[in-house]
């Protein structure tokens, strides 16, 4: 958008500083109040999809900045959420379970990376990358079906 590398840089590398902060605050929020798991989960689903899909829309680099501190903000997080639900899935191999989702995070990045990094070299500036976060942070909502009751 015009802006030099240092400011764009900056509002960029906020997705990642706040996700330093709410990582263990997502573990405090797990402890205290793990019944309200899914609420937790849905709105940082809803609040990354919101930070996505704005900068999809490229606004002012303020609007970006803002943005990227949204979405960093809202994908740390459910981390401890979804840890200590893969360990219920496997209460005699809870390891087994924080394997699978590192696993899946660490393929993420190794694919999911590169493949945003050359989408910023289209037309469109990578817009659809963020669009497609976006998308993906809304469909991730379908997994959070209520919890059925007996």
């Amino acid at each position: 958008q015009g802006h030099g590398h240092a400011a764009a840089g900056l509002a960029g590398c906020l997705v990642l500083l706040a996700g330093i902060v709410t990582r263990p605050a997502g573990g405090l929020l797990a402890r205290r109040a793990p019944e309200h798991a899914r609420t937790f989960v849905g709105l940082t689903l809803v609040a990354s999809a919101a930070g996505a899909l704005t900068l999809a829309a490229a606004p002012p680099l303020a609007v970006s900045a803002l943005a990227a501190a949204v979405l960093g903000l809202a994908v740390g997080l459910p981390f401890a959420f979804v840890f200590s639900a893969a360990q219920r899935t496997r209460p005699d191999a809870p390891a087994a379970g924080v394997g699978v989702v590192n696993g899946l995070a660490v393929l993420t990045i190794v694919v999911g990376t590169p493949l945003a990094g050359l989408a910023f070299e289209l037309p469109g500036d990578g817009r659809f990358v963020f669009a497609g976060i976006g998308a993906l942070a809304l469909a991730a909502l379908l997994a959070l079906r209520p919890a059925r009751t007996l």
